[in-house]
């Protein structure tokens, strides 16, 4: 049986990464990105974040597990600058369109859970316009399903659909008690439709 070894991970520094960047925006952005700078810093919360108004992209490489995984992520942080300029506001579809003209001109871009944004149900998440991309989503998406639905058979756990429609009449009885904005982040939090509060 073939052994299948991890790959090794070389060192990142700032300038390697800035290389990397300038390689990319010209091969797959015909050099039209602004410059960003790169730079490496501990995340506690994400492996990459690109932060357009300062042109700043900072990556935590040591929560990458391989070079590929590094520069997938730059590729990813990228697509946000690419996107920002378009008017994006983070996973929307103007950073999905970005997103699929990297796979489609084969970029070493990985498609995985960042991509989704912190959304916890991929379904239907993206737009059929974008078919790589949304391929690639609903596969994560069916893998992640098949896990729940393995967990659920395996601990006799009792399932509830939640419908639209059972979503609304719970907004419904929560608006009576909370404000409209406190109901929204109740139920979207409860049900997986927000992640994160905001505060009232």
């Amino acid at each position: 049986m073939k052994q299948i070894h991890p790959e090794k991970m070389s060192a990142w520094s700032e300038t390697r990464l800035q290389d990397i960047f300038a390689h990319y925006n010209r091969k797959y952005w015909q050099g039209r990105l602004p410059a960003y700078r790169l730079v490496v810093a501990t995340m506690p919360e994400a492996m990459g974040l690109c932060e357009s108004r300062s042109k700043l992209i900072t990556l935590d490489v040591e929560r990458h597990k391989s070079d590929r995984e590094v520069r997938s992520t730059v590729l990813h942080e990228m697509a946000h600058a690419a996107a920002f300029a378009r008017g994006s506001r983070g996973h929307d579809p103007k950073f999905f369109a970005q997103v699929e003209k990297s796979l489609r001109l084969r970029a070493p871009i990985a498609i995985d859970t960042p991509e989704a944004g912190g959304v916890r149900i991929l379904a239907n998440l993206v737009p059929s316009r974008f078919p790589p991309l949304k391929r690639k989503i609903d596969q994560l998406e069916a893998r992640r399903s098949m896990a729940l639905e393995k967990l659920i058979a395996e601990r006799n756990l009792h399932a509830r659909l939640i419908t639209d429609d059972g979503i609304l009449r719970e907004f419904e009885d929560a608006a009576l008690e909370l404000t409209w904005k406190e109901a929204v982040i109740a139920l979207g939090l409860e049900h997986g439709l927000v992640d994160e509060v905001v505060d009232p």
